[in-house]
């Protein structure tokens, strides 16, 4: 599970455009909130993978995860 944050920090990106990414691929369904929590007046949500990246094997091998 990460927040936009922590994947921006990850792979040294703005936030802006790690922010982005996520809400399109929220909005295309591979990803899914998996929870959030209050920080500082704001909510940081946190995803996870739904099945449609879990059944695609080209995903999985890009991420890493096959096997």
């Amino acid at each position: 599970m990460l927040s936009p944050k922590e994947l921006a920090g990850l792979e040294a990106q703005p936030l802006s455009g790690v922010s982005y990414h996520v809400r399109v691929l929220a909005r295309c369904g591979a990803i899914e909130i998996a929870g959030d929590r209050r920080v500082r007046g704001s909510i940081e949500h946190f995803y996870l993978p739904t099945d449609v990246v879990r059944r695609t094997p080209w995903v999985l091998a890009t991420l890493g995860l096959e096997g």
